[in-house]
Parts: C-alpha cells; structure tokens; sequence
C-alpha cells in the first residue's frame, strides 16, 4: 500500500473522528421514541374517587438543535394516553384520555463526552385531546369526549442517558410531566390533574 492511500485512510479517519463529536454547535436532526407511559392523576380527589395508575404506551417523533456542547433545544410530538383507574361516583371503572403532547425542551448535557452521555431537561408542554371514554367494570366503554376539556398546558422534566455511535444516538429517556389543568368539564369541579412518568427509547439522527 502506498503512502497515498496512508494518507487518504489517515484523512477519511479523521473526518470520521470530527464527524462523531458530540454538541457541534449548528448541527441538527431528529429522530423517533417509544415506551410507556405510568399515567396517575393528582389533586385533592385523589382518596375520593380512589384513583389508581394505568399503564399505556406511548410513541413519537422530534427535532433536535445544537447550540453548544452543552446546549440543545429539542422539539417534539407524541401520542399520549392518559387517565387513571378508580371508584368514579360510587362505580369502579377506568378513565382514558387521549391526547398529542407537544412540548419543547432546553436540555443540558451534563456529561461532556461522546459516548456515554447523558441530559438533563425542561420545558413546557401542551396537550391537545383526540378522544375520551370511561369503561365502568363488566360493561363496554362510553364515550365521555364531551366531558373533557380539549385541551392542557404544564411542564415536562426529566433525563436521558445513552450511547452514540458516528453522529446517532440511543438513549433510555425517563421523564415526569405535569398537566395544569383539570380536564373534567362536566361541571362537578373534580380536582384531579393529569400526571404522568414516561420511560421511553429514544433514536437520534444527524
């Protein structure tokens, strides 16, 4: 092998090298999640209407971009299903909400180097519902959409840590969102607010 093709493999590695670096500042991608979603409201109702966690799954996409090695502003979208269990008006029954959460979060990488990695995030979030229904114990679901409201604002808080590989990413994401209002609309005034912790799969793509 000649010292042309030395040099031509020396170059093609360090490209490669670069290319791989963490937090390029002006770089941007985006990705998929999945996972699932611990959905139990809180409130001042909670013991009244004995309210119990749900399980469900979640799944999404988003939009990343860098400011710094440090800095990061990631956008995104997802299918969200949300409620609770519990003794609704003296019935036992489950509560499901469906909702596209959007939110947009400033995430900070507090592991400055490119593989592992991990973040810490914040930002707000905002929930437009798609569909609503309870299914009481023993009886098909009812549609309940008229009685909840359209939509939610709050916050999302959480971390990530993964592995990279070249200019991709794979992480475990955990996070904690908190709905700020509550989505009955029948007029009884239930004080319970949308509160979920999702651990979900997350794949980036320069």
């Amino acid at each position: 092998m000649n010292y042309k093709c030395h040099i031509l493999i020396i170059v093609i590695t360090v490209f490669s090298m670069n290319a791989a670096e963490a937090g390029t500042p002006g770089a941007h991608g985006g990705g998929l999640k999945a996972g699932i979603l611990f959905s139990s409201p809180s409130g001042g109702d909670r013991e009244e209407f004995e309210v119990e966690t749900i399980n469900t799954l979640t799944v999404g996409v988003f939009h990343r971009y860098t400011f710094s090695r440090a800095l990061s502003i990631q956008t995104e979208g997802y299918y969200a299903h949300k409620g609770s269990k519990g003794n609704y008006y003296l019935m036992d029954g489950e509560v499901n909400i469906y909702y596209f959460d959007f939110d947009s979060v400033l995430q900070w990488r507090i592991l400055d180097r490119k593989s592992p990695f991990a973040y810490l995030y914040l930002g707000p979030l905002f929930s437009i519902k798609v569909g609503a229904n309870v299914k009481r114990e023993g009886s098909q679901s009812h549609n309940i959409d008229s009685y909840i409201k359209p939509y939610d604002f709050g916050y999302v808080i959480g971390g990530k840590i993964g592995l990279s590989k070249g200019t991709s990413e794979f992480a475990i994401d955990v996070r904690y969102t908190a709905g700020m209002i509550a989505p009955d609309d029948t007029g009884n005034d239930i004080d319970l607010m949308n509160r979920t912790l999702n651990v979900m799969f997350e794949m980036y793509f320069e």
